[in-house]
């Protein structure tokens, strides 16, 4: 199992139960997300910036920052 740290940016939903859903799912094709925290808005780009710390059986390459811990 490794363990890695990433951050994502996604775009701000219109209600929290589907901004919850599209982070979750968003995350989970990586691997199993440990723990997640929304850490940033940017209000002009409507995009919310997610940090999570997430588990995979392997190596992988996404087009996110990642740092493998």
């Amino acid at each position: 199992m490794v363990i890695h740290f990433i951050t994502l940016e996604l775009d701000r939903l219109s209600s929290p139960e589907e901004l919850h859903r599209s982070i979750v799912a968003e995350l989970q094709k990586w691997g199993d997300p440990l723990r997640w925290a929304i850490t940033a808005v940017d209000p002009d780009r409507q995009t919310v910036h997610i940090e999570a710390v997430i588990t995979s059986s392997s190596e992988f390459l996404i087009p996110a920052k990642v740092t493998t811990i």
